[in-house]
C-alpha cells in the first residue's frame, strides 16, 4: 500500500514535469493584433507616436518613470522665479547687494538635463524617422 502511494506521486510528479516543458511555445507567446510598426504605417502613426513626450517636455509634466513629476516644479517655478530674482529691482546698487536670491545649481541643472536627456532624443528620433 505504502510503495503504490509513491509510486502514483512519482507517476503524478513526472506526468506535471514533462506538461510543464516551454519549448516550442513562441506563436503563443506572440501578442496578435498588437500595434507594431508595420501597423503604424497604415496611418502614418510612427510619425505622430513620439510627440507625446515632447508635448509633456514642453511644460515638464513628464514622468520619466520615476513616479514624480518634480522637474516640471524645478523647470517652470523654481528656476524662472530664481533667475527673476535676480533681475527685479532696477536700482543700479542691486546687483552686487543682492543676498536674497541664489541660484541653486541642482534646480537649475535639472532643467536642461531633462531637456537634452529625454526630450531631444525623442524629437531627434521623430526627424530621423521623417527623413526616410
Amino acid at each position: 500500500m505504502k510503495s503504490s502511494k509513491y509510486i502514483s506521486i512519482l507517476c503524478v510528479g513526472s506526468l506535471l514535469s514533462l506538461a510543464s516543458c516551454t519549448d516550442g511555445f513562441e506563436s503563443d507567446n506572440k501578442i496578435n493584433g498588437s500595434f507594431d510598426d508595420t501597423v503604424k504605417e497604415y496611418d502614418f502613426q510612427k510619425y505622430t507616436t513620439n510627440f507625446e513626450t515632447i508635448q509633456k517636455g514642453i511644460y515638464f509634466n513628464y514622468d520619466w518613470g520615476e513616479g514624480t513629476t518634480w522637474p516640471w516644479q524645478t523647470f517652470q517655478n523654481l528656476n524662472h522665479d530664481m533667475f527673476s530674482g535676480y533681475f527685479h529691482d532696477f536700482a543700479s546698487k542691486f546687483s552686487d547687494k543682492n543676498t536674497v536670491y541664489a541660484l541653486e545649481a541642482g534646480w537649475t541643472a535639472s532643467a536642461w538635463n531633462y531637456t537634452y536627456n529625454y526630450i531631444f532624443p525623442v524629437a531627434h528620433k521623430s526627424t530621423l524617422i521623417t527623413q526616410d
